[in-house]
């Protein structure tokens, strides 16, 4: 069965232009699932992705803040379910159980890690982000 691909802009050298390119559609794999992006931010914080900053591996897909639909689940994802509508912030793969989760302060959560070590959240045909990720409910809906 041949790789299904998508169209995406790519950052593929710090500092260089962007590039339009063809890249596989991700496997959402276990805990993940797949979003396919309807809208994306791209603002002037993506700067670190253009210039390789803070540890940001290239080549990558910039920018953030996406609105989409779930259209694949991975092993093990309980919360989540093809064709939900979810909504992705900057701050990506926050625990959702700690005190700042609970009380909505999920850029101070205390299982977070670093943004630029986290699964990419980045504006493409489809990405992949944690399942626990609070994206698209309301504080009463978290774990």
């Amino acid at each position: 069965m041949a790789t299904q691909t998508m169209h995406a802009v790519q950052v593929t050298k710090a500092g260089a232009p962007f590039v339009c390119t063809e890249i596989p559609v991700p496997e959402p794999g276990h805990g993940l699932v797949r979003v396919r992006v309807h809208a994306c931010g791209v603002c002037g914080g993506d700067a670190i992705v253009r210039n390789g900053l803070m540890g940001v591996t290239l080549p990558r897909v910039p920018g953030h803040e996406i609105g989409g639909v779930i259209d694949a689940i991975g092993e093990g994802v309980i919360d989540w379910r093809i064709g939900q509508r979810v909504g992705i912030g900057w701050h990506g793969d926050y625990c959702t159980t700690c005190e700042f989760c609970r009380a909505g302060d999920f850029t101070n959560c205390v299982r977070a890690p670093n943004r630029s070590e986290t699964t990419e959240v980045d504006c493409a045909g489809t990405i992949r982000v944690r399942s626990i990720d609070a994206a698209g409910k309301q504080r009463d809906e978290l774990p």
